[in-house]
């Protein structure tokens, strides 16, 4: 659980700068709003949706689908009161990130779905905040369709990378240990021989050593 706290907080570039544009953004939106219970409302559901979605980040098996289920309803609940699309950011990365073929397809559809049909829903009451902001919409659902694919096979490749080089460790272990074996196999060979030349010298001397001193010595 640690390690992907600490994975998730690691970012880089100007992104750090930029997923703070998206924490501080839901406020201005709220705050837009003329009525203090849907002021309040908001703050709390913008809370909520953080810390849900530190709870996300490191659940698994059943957990992954209820935390992501409030993640989808928060957000659409966000497009519907307050024009507010970008949650959609967060929700697609967090998609990208689960392993599992099977939650990440259901998730990501309806996801998918429901960020659509709050936009369309908010387009056709014709919102002024919200048609304001059509392009970015836009450029968020594009973003949402193809962000999760993209960190998928980016973390496909970077597990793959870490299985090969897992592997070339364990064939370099194996070549050093073949080579180890090799060596000692030399070494006993060697000593086989000299000590059998040894022994059959030996037998050969004691055999001469009555009958020809000399060749004995020799």
């Amino acid at each position: 659980m640690v390690k992907k706290y600490l994975k998730f907080q690691k970012l880089s570039g100007i992104s750090p700068y930029i997923w703070t544009i998206f924490f501080i953004l839901p406020f201005y939106f709220i705050f837009k709003s003329s009525s203090t219970l849907v002021i309040i409302i908001g703050i709390v559901l913008t809370l909520l949706f953080f810390s849900v979605y530190r709870f996300a980040f490191v659940s698994k098996g059943w957990a992954i689908y209820m935390w992501a289920f409030i993640l989808i309803g928060i957000s659409t609940a966000s497009i519907t009161l307050f024009s507010y699309i970008y949650f959609a950011f967060f929700i697609a990365y967090f998609i990208g990130n689960i392993r599992e073929r099977v939650p990440f397809h259901i998730l990501y559809y309806v996801h998918l779905t429901s960020a659509a049909v709050a936009a369309n829903f908010s387009f056709v009451l014709k919102r002024e905040l919200f048609l304001t902001q059509i392009p970015f919409v836009v450029i968020t659902l594009i973003s949402a369709i193809l962000l999760p694919f993209s960190i998928r096979i980016r973390k496909d490749r970077e597990r793959l990378e870490e299985k090969l080089e897992f592997a070339n460790e364990r064939i370099s272990e194996l070549v050093k240990m073949e080579e180890r074996q090799r060596i000692a196999r030399d070494l006993h060979d060697t000593l086989g021989q000299k000590l059998s030349l040894i022994g059959l010298k030996s037998d050969l001397a004691r055999k001469l050593i009555y009958k020809d001193p000399e060749q004995a010595r020799a």
